[in-house]
């Protein structure tokens, strides 16, 4: 039970790392490279979580609440549906189609609901600020 812990505490502090070497990148850049650089970023800050979500739900299943009409019933759920499970959190429209049940994947989407809405209002504030600078220039 610790080990799993111990491994969403590590992916948690790589995700920041990530978002942070990330925003150093963002502002020795300017312009649509800038842009480039925050999507492939957020795509992978998605990916990052899908797999964590994925390992919470290998380790036990009944961590999350699947609807299984669309899934094949034998073998559950598989890493491309937390994926899109965690393209849907970041995004914030929450389908409902997986719920999470247990308080570390409901704190893990919480989480990332939260990095993703602040890193992208800092970045496109951060552009915005670089836009007003241009035009004053």
């Amino acid at each position: 039970m610790i080990k799993i812990y111990l491994f969403i505490a590590f992916m948690l502090i790589v995700s920041v790392l990530w978002l942070w070497i990330l925003s150093i990148i963002v502002r020795k850049i300017k312009g649509f490279k800038a842009i480039f650089f925050v999507i492939i970023g957020l795509i992978g800050l998605v990916i990052f979580f899908g797999i964590k979500y994925y390992t919470i739900y290998s380790y036990n299943s009944k961590n999350f609440y699947i609807l299984t009409e669309n899934l094949n019933i034998k073998s559950g759920a598989n890493l491309f549906d937390f994926i899109y499970f965690s393209f849907i959190t970041i995004t914030t429209v929450g389908y409902g189609d997986i719920i999470p049940i247990n308080p570390t994947a409901k704190f893990l989407t919480i989480i990332e609901v939260l990095l993703g809405i602040s890193f992208v209002s800092l970045i496109l504030g951060r552009l915005i600020l670089e836009k007003d600078k241009l035009d004053k220039n």
